[in-house]
């Protein structure tokens, strides 16, 4: 069933999606993995996480519709209700060829004339691994091209208050606090399996952001630590830009404990500042010791043993979606940092 407040929130009418009453297979829980922490907030009622990450193009098939922001203010003449309306219904979603992680839905919002006060096209979809294949009649596509973003993780919270007072939030957030000034090329939520639970709602909200031009730093102290496992100890610093990123490793032992780990973007380095080991891949085996590095391209499986510290600038920047560690030729899990 669709609320009736969801036709009074303008702008924000997408929120209905994942409350329709549809038979809309569930994905198994993946973890969630870390981005490049900015800032906690608090305000309208609603806690969220923000988040500086950087993700590769993105493939939709849904359908759209044409509206604005006055036009969604008037609750006689909104155009998303409508479309979210048909969308789950008539369990379009079942329709849409190649998905990829089927019943999680991507609410879109593309094409605006200006800014979020003007004209846009609203999109509702999943995301696809490929156009190789005719769409069905009435559907449409939409290609998020690679961009750097501000991400919002919310805490759990009822609907409609949890994503009423997030976008409030953020549209009230100056381009210092967002990260970066609004693109406006392509917004967009995402309602998986944290969505299931009406009264206790966890979203990701994605805002594009214009790559920062300017330089950065990040001390020390705010570099943020992660225990990708006993044996390794990442040191992330977070910066906005998406060319480049760097982290510091204390590895002990072996990482990863079983099998390879493999970046399928990113480029890395890696310079050993502390200690010795050896960095194996599946052909050979570098002993490296202090003022030793290597390169790791692409798609090259390794694993690092020793007890060493190593300096691993990556381009483009790191982000967790491109890595994976591979045990027995089985992709198990991302990592939280390289």
């Amino acid at each position: 069933m669709i609320k009736k407040w969801v036709l009074s929130i303008p702008f924000l009418s997408a929120s209905v999606c994942p409350f329709m009453e549809a038979a809309v297979e569930k994905p198994e829980l993946a973890p969630q993995a870390d981005c490049k922490l900015i800032q906690n907030h608090s305000s309208h009622g609603v806690t969220m996480q923000q988040t500086s990450i950087a993700k590769p193009e993105i493939k939709l098939v849904g359908i759209c519709v044409q509206t604005s922001y006055q036009q969604e203010s008037d609750k006689m003449k909104g155009n998303i209700f409508p479309c979210v309306q048909r969308y789950f219904h008539q369990a379009l979603f079942e329709k849409i060829p190649h998905r990829t992680k089927p019943g999680t839905t991507f609410c879109a919002y593309t094409d605006y004339e200006n800014d979020y006060k003007g004209a846009y096209t609203y999109f509702i979809g999943e995301e696809v691994s490929s156009f190789d294949t005719s769409l069905p009649e009435g559907f449409e596509k939409l290609i998020i091209p690679e961009q750097q973003y501000a991400k919002f993780t919310t805490n759990p919270a009822p609907m409609p208050d949890v994503i009423v007072n997030a976008w409030q939030t953020i549209l009230e957030m100056p381009p210092t606090k967002l990260g970066g000034k609004r693109r406006y090329q392509t917004d967009f939520e995402i309602y998986d399996e944290r969505a299931a639970d009406h009264q206790n709602i966890v979203l990701d909200l994605y805002v594009g952001i214009e790559k920062m031009d300017k330089m950065e730093y990040v001390k020390k102290q705010d570099a943020i630590k992660h225990e990708n496992s006993p044996n390794c100890i990442v040191y992330e610093y977070p910066m906005a830009n998406s060319d480049m990123n760097i982290a510091v490793a204390e590895i002990t032992h072996r990482y990863p404990d079983q099998g390879y780990s493999i970046n399928h973007k990113c480029t890395e380095m890696a310079y050993v500042l502390k200690g010795s080991g050896k960095l194996v891949t599946e052909t050979q085996a570098i002993n490296l010791s202090v003022g030793d590095a290597v390169l790791i391209p692409q798609d090259e499986k390794y694993y690092w043993e020793g007890n060493l510290t190593v300096v691993l600038p990556c381009a483009p920047a790191w982000y967790p979606e491109q890595h994976e560690t591979i045990v027995d030729g089985t992709s198990t899990v991302h990592s939280n940092s390289n």
